[in-house]
């Protein structure tokens, strides 16, 4: 596991000197629901079974860490997160079970919760702020979702960050089961980082959800 400690110095110091700029979002993000084929989901959209709801997720399987099972976490269950919808399916809040990226928690640099409303917010990690935006589509009982994020250090990008969720909701309309899936790439945009702290992580692990 790459060290994101020194990334997050180094970035940091940068930021100290630089001018004050954030990139906007992608308009659509591409997803796939279970035993369905890519397809394009729009910027504030999200699967219209799931409108107006709020689940909370747990972990079924040990989570895997770019392939490897990680020894910061054990056996499920255990919570994973809650999601809640809008009136368009489209996630309005999410709050966060706390993984880990070498020695920091998600948590620990982002917050316990994550507002995708595509506006700026104030991250936990003094000096840091996240924007992040939702995307979600559905094809019958099967779903797929993503909030989509970039994480700043002062005017710094110093990673982006993807939460997928893909599964099927059962025919009572009170479970559903699928794969979380973390995408985390950091250190691209900062100058003058070591290489072996930039890169892309990645966690997978499957889940189910119930609704509140």
């Amino acid at each position: 596991m790459r060290s994101i400690t020194r990334l997050v110095c180094c970035t940091l110091n940068i930021a100290l000197l630089a001018g004050c700029y954030y990139l906007s979002l992608p308009d659509s993000r591409q997803l796939t629901p279970p035993n369905s084929t890519a397809a394009t989901a729009r910027i504030k959209t999200g699967p219209p079974t799931l409108a107006d709801s709020t689940w909370t997720a747990y972990q079924v399987s040990a989570i895997a860490v770019n392939g490897q099972p990680s020894p910061k976490t054990r056996q499920s269950p255990q919570f994973a997160g809650r999601l809640a919808f809008g009136s368009g399916g489209e996630i309005v809040r999410m709050e966060l079970g706390d993984f880990y990226i070498g020695d920091l928690s998600i948590i620990g640099l982002i917050g316990s919760s994550v507002l995708p409303d595509e506006q700026l917010h104030n991250a936990a990690f003094p000096g840091a702020a996240y924007v992040a935006g939702s995307y979600g589509l559905g094809a019958g009982s099967n779903f797929s979702m993503e909030v989509f994020g970039k994480y700043f250090i002062g005017p710094v990008q110093a990673a982006a960050a993807s939460l997928v969720v893909s599964g099927t909701i059962n025919a009572e309309g009170n479970r559903f089961d699928g794969v979380m899936r973390i995408t985390l790439e950091h250190g691209a945009n900062v100058p003058g980082t070591n290489p072996e702290d930039a890169g892309t992580d990645r966690f997978e692990f499957t889940v189910f959800a119930v609704p509140e």
